[in-house]
């Protein structure tokens, strides 16, 4: 069976005692990965699918604690290669990641510069990569980034609803749109 991985976004602060209290406000964040058979995560959706997930989600972040975080920063501080080159052979085996990032509240950092312009995903080499992030107030509405084949890009180009959906800023292979509406 082809296996298919979901990362979840977990905020690191809230299972660090003291720091939820302190009003600790950096962006301590890493992912935590739920793995699925990819006949699970492409079956039809019921109240039982919805629930064995949200019960594999609870059970992802109610495991991370204190020692938890801190063996994973050990690992990764004390020899990052040994972390970085199962996930560099993966890369290319991925079929594709999406991640969603539009609750995210990027625009309302200020750090003496006033509230940034522009809010780029990390650039992340994975073949097929979307992510979905908020764009700037004024403007409402998400910015999707899309990184695929060139032939899936020109599949997308042709699709009318799509073109209808979104502004598009350029298109290459690295494809950037505005979502004017929800999605």
């Amino acid at each position: 069976d082809r296996m298919f991985s979901t990362e979840i976004v977990i905020d690191m602060p809230p299972p660090l005692v003291g720091l939820s209290t302190a009003k600790y406000t950096e962006n301590a964040v890493f992912a935590g990965c739920l793995t699925n058979t990819f006949e699970n995560v492409t079956g039809g959706i019921s109240a039982r699918s919805l629930a064995l997930v949200a019960r594999r989600v609870r059970q992802l972040v109610s495991h991370v604690d204190a020692p938890y975080i801190a063996q994973l920063l050990g690992m990764l501080n004390s020899d990052p290669l040994h972390f970085t080159c199962p996930l560099a052979q993966d890369i290319t085996r991925m079929p594709g990641v999406v991640s969603n990032r539009s609750r995210f509240e990027f625009y309302n950092g200020d750090f003496g510069s006033g509230i940034p312009a522009w809010v780029d995903p990390i650039e992340i080499p994975f073949p097929l990569y979307e992510a979905i992030i908020p764009v700037h107030p004024s403007t409402g509405g998400y910015r999707i980034h899309i990184t695929m084949s060139k032939r899936a890009i020109a599949n997308i180009l042709r699709n009318m609803h799509w073109m209808i959906t979104v502004d598009l800023i350029y298109s290459t292979v690295v494809v950037w749109v505005n979502c004017r509406e929800e999605l």
